[in-house]
């Protein structure tokens, strides 16, 4: 499933894992759109395309997803990092246990 629609770090998921990642990305995407819209004042024709964009780099949608639902939803800091950082740690942490189980495997 290597070549399906998902990117990378989603093709290995299954079931509810699977469905809860893609919910947790919708939240992700809407609050970077937010981030763009409300915060810099971005129209929706540019903050649309971008936030969908930056949406499917793991990593940075983590960040950014952070910093925007801390500084335009006002969320507690330590919920925004629980909520929009558990995919990339997790991801993060399953490669480690990867890497660390069958290191061969990675070259």
């Amino acid at each position: 499933m290597r070549d399906g629609l998902l990117p990378a770090p989603f093709t290995n998921l299954t079931g509810i894992f699977f469905l809860l990642v893609l919910g947790i990305s919708a939240v992700q995407l809407a609050a970077l759109y937010s981030f763009f819209n409300g915060y810099l004042d971005w129209s929706a024709f540019f903050a649309a395309p971008v936030a969908a964009l930056l949406a499917g780099v793991p990593l940075l949608s983590s960040i950014l997803g952070i910093i925007a639902a801390y500084n335009v939803w006002h969320w507690e800091l330590w919920a925004a990092i629980a909520l929009m950082g558990a995919p990339t740690i997790l991801w993060l942490a399953l490669q480690l246990i990867a890497l660390i189980i069958n290191p061969k495997s990675q070259r």
